[in-house]
């Protein structure tokens, strides 16, 4: 089991110890947020202010905003159904795959708003949780943007889950809602 620390890093819990990875020499670098492991068996790390950190079972890899990253800053990691791991930042959505970073577009144009969940429902259909852009569904190559002006009660997305009735169901700062998309 693999957990974050508020400035010792990286945290292996074995079955009776702990084992703590310094990746960084400064306390503050060595603050993880979110961890998440990938579909290679990869341990990724949002750190606070000091980017993603990926842990391939040998060495430790670093990726910043000068190696591609929207910024140092990320929001917690999410995966979806296949294990590919995407990040939440202020700015934006990326996603990671094979070596690969894949910076998320809506319409031809980046997008640019706080990622606060990521819920993928199936292999060809996910949801993105915004601070301020509404809900959206993406199905294959093509997203949908679901804000108040379209009948959202709010803009701001906090939890996205399923129900084992396939609606989709999201709490955001004024309501709580379901929807139930064709081809769910």
């Amino acid at each position: 089991l693999w957990m974050g620390s508020y400035g010792d890093g990286p945290v292996k819990a074995g079955k009776e110890y702990f084992t703590y990875y310094e990746m960084f020499a400064d306390q503050r670098d060595r603050i993880v947020l979110s961890v998440k492991e990938d579909k290679d068996q990869h341990i990724w790390f949002s750190t606070l202010d000091n980017g993603l950190v990926v842990f391939d079972r040998k060495k430790f890899w670093h990726y910043t905003k000068k190696t591609g990253l929207l910024e140092d800053e990320p929001t917690p990691l999410f995966k979806d159904r296949a294990g590919i791991i995407f990040c939440g930042f202020t700015n934006g959505l990326q996603k990671f795959t094979d070596q690969r970073i894949e910076t998320f577009y809506n319409n031809q144009q980046k997008f640019t708003d706080q990622v606060n969940v990521y819920y993928s429902a199936n292999p060809t259909m996910a949801f993105v949780g915004s601070e301020n852009s509404g809900l959206l569904f993406i199905h294959k190559d093509s997203v949908y943007q679901l804000k108040e002006q379209n009948g959202l009660l709010s803009n701001k997305i906090l939890t996205i889950t399923q129900s084992s009735d396939k609606k989709i169901w999201i709490t955001t700062d004024k309501s709580t809602e379901s929807f139930l998309f064709e081809g769910n």
